[in-house]
């Protein structure tokens, strides 16, 4: 079951109006593409012009349809239901959907050709809108009920990936960890006998599985797993977008919702021409944004030979295109100390930086304290302290008190706020991968975090640049220097940009001058057997001196020279005037 952020819920609409035309006959079954351009806030016109007429035309259709059949042919009432529930759950009416489901369960008779797969899906699908819904046990029954049936199908078959991965997800949600390993273990064979090029996000569930369970060899072990087969995807990622185009539309809509992209949950860039990196940087993206935020940052830096590797915080980007959409900092921290292990022993004698932005910045304060491998931090906006914060508390507050399980929209509150530039809220908010809602209980979550960011500065003993925009309208510029000041090392670095707003990495509103200084600091920290850069008494292999030349002294006769042709070259004075 796939959780979509609200960008790629607009690639969703096109492929739910195309089976709708489908499925009433007005257009035919063809691949369609979706411009790369296409914005998520405002779907073009011709989407949303056909978009609800076609959806309530089609469910009107079924609808009809399975009141007639229901007294005539159960078997095609079943499949009349399925499809309607189908797009009941894309508009996320999960109430009907899933009476329809069991309604579609008890229409369905042995005879139905493709008994158990039409049963396995059914039950698949109810276990969706169960764990959406929060009824995690429900959900499991459901699950189980369909895993039940996996050994009727036949070998190849999608349902069985998709039925084990939602089971596995659910235990792991209900804590249920040996249930999870031993579901998650069979999922792994099934997809090394069917080459599936999403078996390193089976891995990163058993490490995860086994991490929570406090067995750290076996986590480190499929954590490596999950990095052999993710890194062919890593390194594509940098050199083309993904998921542009929704390929040869289903005429199924519950197979054309559950198509999982192949991605991975990071990418990297690498200096041209497989030049020796001379360092390593890692980014963290703020909220809402995702790894890809860092692009255009990881060009230019990769062109000065760092290597850069762009993460997705655990409930941001790719992590959302399967059912684990929640925040987590905890198994944040713990990607981030695992790919800096890894690093490591790719790259040795490189050394590790470590890079955050706003969220980002203040989990990469926390996280450098667990890791060894980090040789420093550069911490954009990480304070805790924001304008306006109290009311957004209250706002969310208030939904905890009402009990309100929707979830929280940070579009006015946070994403409007970062910049004064409408342009660029309008991209960031347009961004296909972006995720700005969030769950009442992420957000206490990550006000928490963000608060005890300043106590365990305290402890942060390593190199740091801390940078604050001065005109940024979200984050208190104060917040960040009181910050700054409470950080233990003596080897720390403040930079106030006055006119620079919230983002100054990512969403390339970096600046070439910007870029130098960080590039020296990253130079001048980059030999840690050095001495701290204060007292070098040379410059960083790799950073050029500005001074200013000298001029060699003139001579008296050069001098003298130089004296006539510049009085020669002066205006002649005013003749005073007579009285």
């Amino acid at each position: 079951m796939l959780i979509l952020s609200k960008g790629q819920k607009v690639k969703r609409l096109s492929v739910i109006t195309a089976v709708a035309l489908v499925s009433l006959q007005v257009a035919p079954a063809r691949a369609v593409e979706v411009p790369a351009d296409m914005p998520s806030a405002k779907p073009p016109v011709a989407i949303d012009a056909i978009y609800k007429p076609a959806v309530s035309s089609a469910k009107k259709s079924l609808q009809e349809k399975l009141s007639k059949l229901s007294k005539t042919d159960a078997n095609a009432a079943s499949d009349a239901a399925s499809k309607l529930a189908a797009y009941e759950f894309a508009g996320e009416d999960f109430k009907s959907a899933s009476a329809h489901l069991n309604q579609a369960i008890k229409l369905l008779s042995a005879s139905s050709p493709q008994y158990a797969a039409k049963l396995v899906a059914l039950h698949k699908h109810l276990g969706d809108c169960d764990i959406i819904e929060g009824r995690g046990a429900q959900a499991i029954f459901h699950y189980e009920e369909a895993a039940k049936l996996l050994p009727k199908l036949e070998p190849q078959s999608p349902l069985r990936k998709k039925t084990l991965r939602a089971l596995g997800d659910a235990y792991l949600r209900e804590k249920n960890h040996a249930k999870a390993i031993e579901t998650f273990k069979s999922l792994l064979e099934y997809q090394k006998q069917t080459n599936d090029l999403s078996i390193g996000w089976t891995a990163v569930s058993l490490r995860d599985a086994y991490e929570q369970m406090g067995n750290k060899e076996e986590a480190d072990k499929y954590f490596d797993v999950s990095s052999s087969y993710f890194r062919p995807l890593v390194k594509a990622s940098a050199l083309r977008k993904q998921d542009q185009l929704v390929s040869q539309v289903p005429i199924d809509l519950w197979d054309a919702l559950e198509q999982e992209p192949e991605s991975a949950p990071a990418m990297s860039w690498e200096p041209p021409n497989n030049a020796q990196p001379w360092a390593v940087l890692m980014c963290i993206h703020g909220m809402g944004l995702h790894k890809s935020a860092f692009e255009a940052f990881g060009k230019a830096m990769s062109n000065k030979g760092v290597v850069v590797f762009a993460l997705d915080v655990r409930g941001f980007g790719s992590w959302c295109k399967l059912d684990r959409p929640k925040v987590n900092f905890d198994l944040c921290e713990s990607d981030i100390t695992h790919v800096a292990s890894m690093l490591k022993k790719g790259m040795p004698g490189v050394p590790i930086f470590l890079l955050g932005e706003s969220m980002g910045g203040a989990i990469a304060l926390q996280a450098a304290m667990k890791s060894k491998d980090i040789e420093g931090v550069i911490s954009s906006v990480p304070a805790a302290d924001r304008y306006n914060g109290t009311k957004t508390k209250m706002k969310i507050a208030w939904k905890v008190i009402v009990g309100s399980k929707n979830e929280f929209d940070i579009t006015k509150d946070v994403i409007e706020k970062v910049s004064h530039d409408e342009k660029l809220v309008e991209e960031w908010k347009s961004d296909r991968e972006a995720r700005f809602k969030l769950g009442t209980d992420e957000l206490i979550k990550f006000d928490a975090f963000m608060n005890r960011t300043k106590a365990k500065a305290q402890l942060l003993d390593k190199p740091v640049l801390i940078v604050q925009g001065g005109a940024d309208p979200l984050v208190k510029p104060a917040s960040t220097i009181e910050l700054y000041d409470a950080i233990k090392t003596k080897d720390k670095t403040l930079i106030i940009l006055g006119y620079k707003e919230h983002l100054i990495f990512e969403n390339e509103q970096f600046f070439p001058l910007m870029l130098e200084g960080l590039t020296n600091w990253l130079r001048g920290h980059a030999n840690s057997a050095a001495p701290p850069p204060w007292q070098q008494k040379d410059l960083p292999v790799g950073v050029e001196s500005s001074d200013v030349k000298t001029v060699p002294a003139a001579t008296d006769a050069s001098a003298a020279e130089t004296k006539a042709e510049a009085e020669a070259s002066a205006p002649a004075a005013p003749t005073p005037a007579s009285n």
